[in-house]
């Protein structure tokens, strides 16, 4: 990463975050969730969960230093936290449950029921694609995810993220988002003012958060040189296997000479 930083152009850095926010950019869920308009005249929330698939919980990644083992534990918890809090709470639920066919609405409010036996939760909203990303981070102090590229963002608006997992830009520089050790330092990081500037990140970091996500989106992204488009799997798909296979293989063929090259590079 140091080495490619010193050819990146930071004018086209920022001109790609700039469209990035337009929904222009080369990440689709990003896309999808920055085009909404802010259909909400609420005052907006300071304090925002994201949320991810449910059932896509990445048990093929080994992080041993993670204090939730799954996005259903780290939910739950979560939510225990959070109702000892005076702060209002954004739950922002993913962009594309849609597309991966999850009824997202129905397993998070499920949880909020069981958790609120013994909680009292009434310090939360939940936001299905009512408001745009870029509005919400725009406005956001805290943040709050298990992993992923939403952590990036939050940089990249100049906020330290509250993340589970080990992310890109943890991996970059640890000191760019926070990655509790204890459940105990979770809930103290959850329960802490969301003034506090230690959630706030400076010029220079919110510099290497835009040039990390440029990077990863423009230069080490093969979608670039495949011009690939994520294939969701309709029901009817999973009924028919050979509707699977047949997405894909026509797909490949059309992009062999790409994927001989790489053999023979």
């Amino acid at each position: 990463y140091n080495k490619i930083f010193k050819y990146i152009n930071e004018n086209k850095v920022n001109t790609y975050w700039s469209n990035r926010e337009k929904g222009k950019g080369k990440y689709s869920d990003s896309n999808n969730a920055s085009l909404l308009k802010n259909m909400n005249n609420e005052k907006h929330i300071n304090n925002v969960i994201f949320l991810h698939i449910f059932k896509d919980t990445p048990n093929h990644i080994i992080d041993e230093k993670k204090i939730f083992i799954n996005y259903v534990d780290w939910i739950i918890e979560t939510l225990k936290i959070i109702s000892l809090s005076n702060e209002k709470w954004l739950i922002r639920l993913h962009p594309s449950y849609k597309k991966w066919g999850e009824d997202q609405p129905s397993i998070i409010k499920s949880i909020i029921q069981t958790v609120e036996e013994k909680y009292k939760l009434d310090n939360i909203i939940l936001d299905d694609m009512v408001r745009s990303n870029t509005s919400i981070l725009k406005n956001a102090k805290k943040i709050i995810t298990y992993s992923g590229t939403t952590a990036n963002e939050a940089v990249c608006n100049g906020i330290k993220p509250i993340t589970i997992s080990k992310t890109n830009i943890y991996e970059f520089d640890n000191n760019l988002t926070f990655k509790p050790n204890s459940i105990l330092e979770y809930k103290k990081l959850l329960l802490e003012d969301n003034n506090n500037l230690k959630f706030k990140i400076n010029k220079d970091n919110i510099r290497k958060g835009k040039s990390l996500l440029f990077l990863r989106e423009n230069i080490l992204n093969l979608i670039n040189e495949l011009k690939y488009e994520y294939i969701y799997l309709t029901k009817n798909d999973l009924i028919n296997e050979k509707a699977i296979f047949n997405k894909y293989y026509h797909y490949i063929e059309k992009k062999n000479h790409i994927y001989t090259i790489w053999v023979f590079h």
